[in-house]
């Protein structure tokens, strides 16, 4: 007999030198973290920018690649619009889904989370991650 554990599905970021392949495997190889971003949230949430704002973020989920030629992960522009009052992400999740149901996909969450210094997991490799995907 034996038993199977599962990983949580919803681990969506972790770093591109430790992925073993969508921020799967044994948590003893993710010692700079491995988190589920939230992607329920409303747009917008959190403070509430007074000026645009625009963020890079590199892509948080690296061993899901498609461009397998490719020798760098993608990246994703995060922006905020003042006349509008909303985020957008030029990711797929945010452009085919998210910018429909009025909420935000996670380089957005991630971006806030970044910018407001809010460490949602109680835990400082949260933020850290976050400042090497974020310029």
């Amino acid at each position: 007999m034996f038993s199977v554990h599962f990983l949580p599905a919803g681990d969506n970021f972790c770093s591109q030198t430790q992925n073993l392949g969508n921020c799967r495997g044994p948590a003893v190889h993710y010692s700079l973290g491995r988190f589920d971003i939230p992607t329920n949230r409303l747009n917008p949430n959190g403070y509430i920018p007074d000026e645009d704002l625009r963020f890079t973020v590199v892509y948080f989920k690296y061993g899901y690649n498609h461009n397998l030629n490719s020798t760098r992960s993608p990246t994703y522009e995060v922006t905020f619009d003042m006349n509008s009052r909303k985020w957008k992400c030029t990711c797929p999740d945010f452009t085919s889904r998210r910018v429909n149901l009025g909420t935000c996909c996670k380089h957005i969450q991630g971006a806030i989370d970044l910018r407001d210094n809010y460490d949602r997991f109680n835990d400082p490799m949260y933020l850290n991650l976050l400042g090497m995907h974020i310029t």
